[in-house]
């Protein structure tokens, strides 16, 4: 159960360890006088692998300068050798590599009892979960534990601890209902999974535990998106039948069940609902984005969260934030220039200039010589989260989140890498960098092995001018001067990105809101590319063509664009991205992972998200708009649709499908309301009902009553009578209007239609 090594094209292959083996070794370290960086101890049994490294790596440069430090690294295991082995070389076989992180921490105690007047010991756990930080609690208790007392007991009693933790219960997310769960900041949001886990089928004593590998949970996204689970949709029953209140229930504990810590309420009830064939937990206050458990370590019961809702990317518990105000900081323009980084020129944002970097598979090196260890690889693990977007991979496969001087051939061995280290040695060496980015100085440089030298500039960056701190003294005579320089030659949605990154760091946003910004600018930027393949070579990989025989494709994907010199613009600006990117890693999983979610026939394969940013952002007539939400409702109808349908909208809300109640045209109408139902009925899709503003309900609910009331409508779909002939058309090309256009609709970016501010209000 230890690791779930997963191809996207094939079944997971589970490698054989011993159930619930959440820590495969803990390690313990120390510095000596002659030897060096030396492993200590290890539990259970001694690590195969190049110990020398591993004592390396777990005592880092100045780690003797500060009283505590982290650092986190990957260590591969492959089928047929028994050793764990720091790099591959070989893609192939690192992809197909069963990945394990490290999470490591190293205390200095100052003493003038010894030589060197500190003792520096470190202890590491080797574990197949990339959600390792919820360990650091326990592993900060038994490293004190090993200072006071450094025997294999401390190891063995951290080793036990954790294994002993039961994450058995942690429901299975798909694909699409992770991005559905990363993407609301709902508590709720997907509960019936956990009452799910938590109801007991059987005659008064509870059901052994679920089979289900905590591996298959954590471990496949590691180096793949997980899409092998993604379509298992289940029927949820009532909430009224999941969980129900003591008036209903029998107090099980004189039967043999144990109470609950508190010692006055049992763990589980007898639904009598069920004729006291079922068994139900006690409900209990949780927020779905983690799952919580608690772990004995000596005389303490501590709390651990696991979360739910991470991508293949989300290694560790990495700081976006963080990692984008120190970008922000940076606010001095590039000295050389690459036409696939700074699109802008010389005042390209290093925010700009980092995502290109990690799309177009550049070499990205951070380094903090005076900065923590810990810092240094929270940077590396936020680059590649942030690259990512939750939807693509192979960055955290080949990133280094902290190593030293000592294996740089491993870095040159291995095309771009994302690395951080302290050894500012490392600077002085920009053949084996394309990006170096300076965090103890604030800069980031491109390496002028790959770039050409830029104009000789003295003025503030574009950075600086978005709100950034400057020291010029000319600051205010030359803001007004640069700001109009920025929307001038800036794309405007890389612009508001800027802005809104901005604001949401200063004004102390939550991480999740972040990384779903984030999110959408990569979301963004796949779909511009699809679009811009098309266009110049008449085809994409990133959708199959309408005349596919394995595929029924519904017209229009990718970006929608307002005009065509919009596109054009895009089109111009990211070519160089575009081209750098097709050549990657990241680019070829992404058509694998792609073909995995595809639904073929008989279903058809819509773009959600094109047909909804057709509503909300372009102009068309009365009978497209009707089009528009009649294609929408006809390709949504059982749980997977609306699971894939719902992980389209992000962070929107129903509010342009609710629009569709007040279209002139009776059967439009009609439609929008069964969509409606559909939806409320669903119980993911009640909670993005539930958030449609008080007129939509109201006015859902009067429409929803005149069909159940009218003799004239036939029986039956959805539980809603319908008409006996639909009477209107329920395919279009997606990209022309109808011929008709004597009723325009208005666009509705900025909700400028009629009763607008009516609804827009009522939605806030």
């Amino acid at each position: 159960m230890v690791a779930v090594k997963e191809n996207p094209l094939s079944d997971p292959v589970i490698d054989p360890a011993p159930e619930n083996q959440h820590v495969k070794h803990v390690l313990t370290a120390e510095f000596d006088i002659n030897s060096g960086p030396t492993v200590k101890h290890q539990y259970p049994n001694s690590i195969q692998s190049d110990q020398t490294l591993i004592a390396e790596l777990m005592l880092p440069d100045q780690s003797h300068a500060r009283t505590e430090d982290w650092t986190v690294f990957f260590l591969y295991h492959e089928e047929r050798n028994p050793n764990l082995v720091y790099h591959i070389e070989s893609e192939t076989r690192k992809q197909a590599a069963t990945k394990y992180y490290v999470l490591n921490l190293v205390n200095t105690k100052f003493t003038k009892d010894v030589k060197r007047g500190a003792i520096v010991k470190a202890m590491c756990i080797i574990t197949p979960h990339p959600f390792f930080h919820v360990f650091k609690p326990l592993l900060l208790l038994s490293l004190d534990e090993y200072f006071k007392s450094p025997s294999i007991d401390s190891l063995k009693k951290l080793y036990n601890s954790i294994n002993s933790i039961d994450l058995s219960q942690i429901p299975k997310f798909s694909f699409f209902e992770r991005q559905i769960l990363s993407s609301s900041s709902n508590p709720d949001m997907f509960i019936e999974k956990f009452q799910e886990r938590q109801t007991i089928n059987s005659h008064f004593t509870p059901s052994p535990t679920s089979p289900t590998s905590l591996s298959s949970v954590s471990s496949a996204p590691n180096n793949h998106i997980n899409f092998s689970s993604a379509f298992s949709p289940a029927t949820t029953p009532p909430l009224s039948n999941t969980l129900i209140g003591n008036h209903s229930s029998i107090d099980l504990v004189s039967s043999g069940y144990n109470k609950s810590s508190n010692g006055d309420k049992p763990l589980y009830y007898l639904d009598l609902k069920s004729n006291g064939q079922r068994l139900v937990a006690r409900n209990v206050t949780r927020d779905t984005h983690f799952y919580e458990s608690r772990v004995q370590f000596n005389d303490m019961k501590i709390p651990i969260k696991v979360p739910t809702d991470f991508h293949p990317e989300s290694v560790g518990d990495f700081s976006l934030i963080n990692l984008i105000h120190t970008l922000l900081s940076i606010n001095q323009p590039f000295n050389t220039l690459h036409p696939e980084l700074t699109i802008y020129g010389a005042f390209t944002p290093p925010l700009l200039v980092l995502i290109n970097s990690l799309l177009t598979q550049k070499r990205i090196l951070f380094v903090g010589l005076n900065n923590p260890s810990g810092e240094v690889s929270d940077r590396v693990l936020a680059a590649c989260s942030l690259a990512s977007g939750g939807i693509l991979r192979s960055f955290t496969t080949h990133a280094f989140p902290y190593t030293d001087l000592s294996k740089v051939d491993d870095l040159l061995s291995s095309p771009g890498y994302v690395a951080g280290v302290k050894n500012p040695a490392f600077g002085h060496h920009p053949e084996w960098w394309d990006i170096l980015i300076d965090l103890e100085n604030n800069q980031m440089k491109i390496s002028p092995a790959i770039g050409i030298p830029g104009p000789p500039i003295s003025v503030k960056s574009v950075s600086s001018n978005l709100g950034g701190s400057g020291s010029s003294v000319d600051k205010d005579k030359n803001n007004a001067y640069y700001q109009q320089t920025i929307a001038a030659i800036t794309n405007q949605d890389d612009l508001q990105l800027m802005k809104d990154l901005k604001n949401m760091v200063e004004d102390h946003f939550a991480e999740s809101s972040v990384r779903n910004r984030c999110r959408e600018y990569i979301k963004r930027f796949v779909r511009i590319a699809s679009n811009y393949e098309e266009d110049k070579f008449g085809k994409t990989a990133l959708w199959p063509s309408d005349s596919t025989a394995e595929y029924d494709v519904v017209p229009g994907y990718g970006y929608c664009w307002t005009s065509e010199t919009q596109k054009f613009q895009d089109f111009q600006c990211y070519a160089p991205v575009i081209e750098g990117w097709r050549e990657s890693r990241s680019y070829k999983y992404f058509f694998q992972d792609l073909k995995k979610v595809w639904q073929q026939r008989p279903k058809k394969l819509i773009d959600f998200e094109f047909h909804l940013d057709r509503l909300q952002t372009q102009n068309f007539s009365i009978e497209e708009a009707g089009l528009i939400y009649t294609t929408l409702a006809d390709n949504v109808q059982d749980d997977e649709d609306i699971i894939r349908f719902l992980a389209s909208i992000g962070t929107r809300n129903l509010y342009f499908i609710g629009y569709g109640l007040f279209h002139p045209i009776s059967i439009v109408q009609e439609t929008v309301i069964r969509f409606l139902h559909r939806i409320q009925g669903h119980p993911v899709g009640r909670h993005f009902f539930n958030s449609l503003s008080p007129i939509y309900k109201i006015t859902y609910s009067r429409m929803l009553a005149g069909i159940l009331s009218n003799p004239k409508m036939k029986e039956v779909e959805d539980g809603l009578p319908h008409r006996e002939e639909h009477g209107f058309q329920t395919s279009y090309s997606g990209s022309e209007s109808p011929e008709n256009e004597d009723l325009p609709v208005k666009r509705t970016d900025g909700m400028k239609r009629e009763k607008s501010n009516a609804l827009v209000n009522g939605a806030e």
